[in-house]
């Protein structure tokens, strides 16, 4: 499995593995459809990026798994932002805009 694949995929599950504490903390419908869209951007992404081949050394890639290892850290420690669901849905958006960029390299 590729760095890159790898990185995409460590994303995903951070995401995936707190997705009802974050839909369980949306207080309007409109934030749940934020959080399961970027979700739903996120998990098409990682698909997307089953059996590509990368070229590790490129520098915007690099770049792109850095961002995304920063973000799955954040997602991870998820739990201490739940009270405010816009920084919630922000890391979300992050996660899902970083795996379309590699998805998309």
């Amino acid at each position: 499995m590729s760095d890159a694949l790898t990185t995409v995929k460590q994303l995903f599950l951070a995401c995936q593995t707190n997705l009802t504490v974050m839909l369980a903390a949306c207080k309007t419908q409109e934030d749940h459809d934020a959080v399961v869209n970027q979700y739903v951007e996120l998990r098409d992404s990682y698909y997307e990026c089953i059996d590509k081949a990368f070229k590790e050394n490129d520098a915007v890639l690099q770049v792109l798994e850095a961002q995304a290892t920063s973000v799955t850290a954040t997602v991870k420690r998820i739990n201490t932002q739940l009270g405010d669901i816009s920084k919630v849905i922000g890391y979300v958006t992050q996660a899902a805009t970083i795996a379309g960029k590699i998805a998309a390299l």
